[in-house]
């Protein structure tokens, strides 16, 4: 990432506060996941996301140990993802996975009020959407799982 000082800053947070962030700049990678785990963590018909790097985010939790973990074995492309809430609230907060341990994954949906989300760019497991929400114009579009380019981690 560069250094540029104008570097976009949004923040964010969970339902009752006690997990608060501050990301700097752009994510590398946002999508929008049809998959069935991601329904079923988040409630919603997909799960709106923008993935960093983890240098480009600052965690705040109140108490510390508010962020837990579900280590989710059983999803489709095979990784194991590491899902953070809120502990109190239960609030989805972030992804990790084996696969780019230096990446975080964050819930558009956890963006502060007035705080300007990232625009879409690809959705993934579109053989499983329910068919509700954006088929926005120059998103790209897979079937199945997104696969991270080494390039782009």
């Amino acid at each position: 990432m560069a250094s540029d000082t104008t570097a976009t800053v949004r923040k964010g947070s969970c339902l009752c506060g006690n997990i608060k962030y501050e990301l700097t700049g752009e994510p590398f990678n946002a999508l929008l996941c049809h998959c069935l785990n991601c329904k079923k963590v988040t409630g919603s018909p997909f799960w709106g996301n923008g993935w960093f790097f983890k240098k480009q985010i600052t965690i705040h939790a109140t108490p510390e140990d508010s962020i837990k973990t579900y280590e989710d074995s059983a999803t489709d492309g095979g990784s194991l993802l590491l899902r953070k809430f809120c502990g109190r609230c239960g609030a989805t907060m972030f992804v990790e996975s084996e696969l780019g341990p230096e990446i975080i994954i964050v819930s558009v949906g956890s963006l502060d009020k007035g705080e300007k989300p990232w625009k879409t760019a690809k959705e993934c497991y579109a053989k499983d959407s329910f068919g509700w929400g954006p088929n926005g114009e120059g998103v790209e579009v897979t079937q199945g799982p997104f696969v991270l380019d080494k390039a782009e981690s």
